[in-house]
């Protein structure tokens, strides 16, 4: 019995640790990063599509939407930090007019990590007004893909994009 018991705090230590330890994935070719797998192959194809055209119609700003099942046992300001460190690091050049809209499944909450020109453009309010109000019913209910397009679709808009 105790043998089994040691076998079992060991086996939840260990996972635990893995789970605290995940490395935070740098930068990819994508625009949409689906970690937490909740979006069809369809929906992160239309979100590229979207994406994609965007940045070449504006090279110099480029957004980024992102899923992740969790904090990855971080507290949740050090893992966005730690997000935004990695995907700089693998880019060559700083771009400063950057947009990250992130989805966190548990608990469920979307971010919008702006660079300081963008924010002069979308003030704190209105991300609040995006990520509250127009994203976080579709969010409430599950309907992931439609939050993220929604806040995509807004962003965009007061970017001038659309």
């Amino acid at each position: 019995m105790k043998r089994s018991i040691g076998v079992t705090i060991a086996v939840v230590i260990g996972v635990a640790a893995l789970t605290a330890g995940a490395t935070m994935p740098g930068r990819t070719k994508n625009y949409v990063n689906d970690y937490a797998g909740v979006l069809t192959l369809q929906e992160r194809a239309a979100m590229e599509v979207v994406l994609r055209r965007s940045h070449n119609i504006h090279p110099k700003t480029e957004i980024i939407v992102t899923t992740f099942k969790d904090t990855m046992g971080r507290p949740l300001e050090e893992f966005e930090h730690d997000y935004i460190v990695r995907w700089r690091m693998w880019w060559p050049f700083d771009n400063p007019r950057r947009a990250h809209l992130i989805l966190l499944l548990d608990p469920p909450q979307v971010r919008l990590l702006l660079s300081a020109p963008l924010l002069r453009i979308i003030p704190p309010g209105r991300m609040d007004q995006i990520l509250i109000h127009r994203m976080g019913p579709y969010i409430d209910e599950g309907r992931y893909a439609d939050g993220l397009m929604t806040g995509l679709y807004d962003v965009l808009q007061d970017l001038g994009r659309l």
